[in-house]
Order: structure tokens, then sequence, then C-alpha cells
């Protein structure tokens, strides 16, 4: 911000997409090599699509907005709360046991609440509407 004052950063978080090696696609592997899933659940996200962001930064870009905003899915979850609308919507079966941090063993230390408001733009849609979107698409391949 200091070298470019007219810049626009747009912060987001929990990212995934169509294809590739995001959270939706490592519970999976998870699933299919384990048959179970430990999960955190005293970490909360907005899970973001892909899609979705890629398509309101280039919106954004031509407006004159400047500074930093937040741009997320609209909603909050623990990320065992994302993991089984993962599974539920891929209608796969398989036990989540929710953990916490701690017990986890962290490589590195995470905020409990990673959820990021907006007071200067809209949110994207929510999160689970983006999901089943996603889940939508892998099914069709």
């Amino acid at each position: 911000m200091e070298a470019h004052p007219g810049a626009l950063v747009v912060r987001t978080a929990a990212v995934y997409g169509r294809v590739g090696t995001g959270f939706p696609e490592r519970i999976l592997e998870r699933v299919r090599a384990h048959g179970e899933l430990e999960m955190v659940k005293d970490q909360t996200i907005n899970p973001t699509s892909a899609i979705d962001l890629a398509e309101r930064v280039v919106s954004l870009a031509g407006e004159e907005l400047t500074g930093i905003v937040h741009l997320v899915g609209s909603g909050c979850c623990s990320w065992d709360e994302f993991a089984r609308a993962v599974l539920d919507e891929l209608d796969v079966a398989a036990p989540i046991y929710p953990l916490t941090s701690e017990q986890l063993h962290p490589r590195a230390r995470r905020p409990g609440n990673g959820c990021l408001a907006s007071e200067r733009i809209d949110l994207l849609r929510p999160w689970r509407e983006a999901l089943h979107d996603w889940a939508r698409e892998m099914r069709l391949g």
C-alpha cells in the first residue's frame, strides 16, 4: 500500500476450486485412503469458491476502489463442518472425528476465528451454495 497507494488489495480465505489440490480434494483423498477423518473443530473460516472470487476480482478491477477489502464466501463454519458438507454434497459416507487444534499438533498456530467480514463491499454468495455448484461440477467430471 505504501508503494502503490491507489492499489486494491483483496484478502480472502479458504479458497477451493473446481479441480486441483484444494481442501475438498484433500478431504476426498483422505477418506479414500483411510475411510475416516480427523478434522479440527475449533477453527472457523469462510469457504471461498475460486470461481466466485475470480469473477468478483475482475469486476472490482474495473471500479475505482482502493485500499484493502475482504472478499470471501458469505457465512462461516469450522473446518470439520466444511469437511462434512463436502462429503454430504458428494454422497460420501465416512466418520469425521472432530478434534481441537491442540489435539492435531499443528505445525503452525492458526487463529480460532479466521472468518473475515466486509464493510466496504458485499461478500460472495453463501459458501454452501457455492460448494453445491462445485460438487455438481465434480460429479459431471
